[in-house]
């Protein structure tokens, strides 16, 4: 995958979000820009970028925002971002460690 950007941060946790979107596109469970993942990191959470293909998605593009929700780095996160904050299984973003959402469009 590309060389990621250190002042990006959470290098481990972007490549995972990569590795997943690659396989659920590979295995045909999403297509196109059908679909978003994200995680939740110390200070904010880290999102797939609005209108994003899984099987493609690049690190340094994933979205980086604040536990408010301002974004700090990255393409424009997804528009589903509200649905990953707030209604996410059992609240699981309230939680530590560190959890994740994976919300898909089936084809």
């Amino acid at each position: 995958m590309t060389q990621l950007h250190l002042n990006k941060g959470w290098g481990h946790a972007r490549e995972e979000i990569c590795r997943i979107g690659k396989s659920l596109f590979d295995r045909g469970y999403v297509h196109a820009t059908a679909g978003n993942i994200s995680i939740r990191v110390d200070d904010g959470f880290l999102i797939t970028p609005t209108d994003a293909c899984l099987g493609f998605l690049d690190p340094n593009d994933l979205a980086h925002l604040d536990v408010n929700g301002v974004q700090l780095s990255g393409a424009r996160a997804s528009k589903t971002l509200t649905l990953h904050r707030f209604t996410a299984p059992r609240n699981c973003y309230r939680r530590k460690p560190a959890a994740s959402f994976t919300a898909t469009v089936p084809t």
